[in-house]
């Protein structure tokens, strides 16, 4: 141990090592962090899906929409997904809605986000077939299941 002026340097070695330890960890926590957040979409009220490329850009909701409704029905959903109207987000729930053109009481969709959940929600009506709703984590919201009982409901 050097003691040089009354400093112990092995001391403020073992606190330079911690600290570069800490820091390194810290650094660590948030680079693993998911950041599957889709808080920029709070913007989007009154917006329409095509204006922010909702579905068309590569970012974490199509990703988490593909993961979701898998390859086949992701790939139905983008597709017809030509008529919107603009977003709303209603009890922290942002809700995007698209049909196919000249066939919007046949094929529509309603994407459903929960900001506080962290969940999303996809409803499908495919011609004369019962709409169904994909749920992340199998939590279904309020407005997806709503949505189904009543498809004509007014955001």
């Amino acid at each position: 141990i050097v003691n040089l002026l009354g400093i112990n340097y092995q001391i403020i070695i073992l606190s330079f090592f911690l600290s570069f330890q800490l820091n390194a960890q810290q650094k660590k926590v948030k680079s693993t962090t998911k950041t599957s957040s889709l808080s920029y979409m709070k913007n989007y009220n009154g917006k329409y899906p095509y204006e922010v490329k909702l579905i068309e850009k590569k970012s974490v909701l199509r990703t988490r929409l593909q993961k979701l409704l898998g390859k086949e029905k992701f790939d139905f959903l983008e597709s017809h997904f030509d008529v919107q109207s603009p977003m709303v987000i209603r009890n922290n729930v942002l809700i995007a809605h698209g049909c196919m053109q000249h066939n919007c009481d046949g094929i529509f969709f309603n994407i459903f986000y929960d900001f506080k959940k962290d969940i999303i929600n996809v409803g499908i009506k495919n011609e004369e077939k019962e709409i169904e709703i994909l749920a992340e984590k199998e939590t279904f919201l309020t407005e997806a299941v709503s949505w189904k009982t009543d498809p004509l409901l007014d955001f």
